[in-house]
């Protein structure tokens, strides 16, 4: 019965170390996508969405800070 719980106790540690592993690996690459264009100006979309379709980003978005944000 012990050598089942070590087992089973050994497994379940591998999968939390290989999940925390994709997680940090997601998060540095969602990072890593996204990209500033030039200051907006908030509440108008337009010219931050050209500017990251010109990056081939699919999305921008211009935030109230006057940041313009692709991903």
């Amino acid at each position: 019965m012990s050598r089942i719980t070590r087992m089973v106790g050994r497994v379940g540690l591998g999968a939390l170390v290989v999940g925390a592993l994709a997680f940090g690996a997601t998060q540095a690459l969602a990072s890593a996508a996204r990209q500033e264009c030039s200051l907006c100006n908030y509440p108008a979309q337009g010219p931050c969405q050209t500017c990251c379709e010109e990056l081939d980003f699919e999305f921008g978005t211009c935030f109230p800070s006057g940041n313009c944000i692709c991903w």
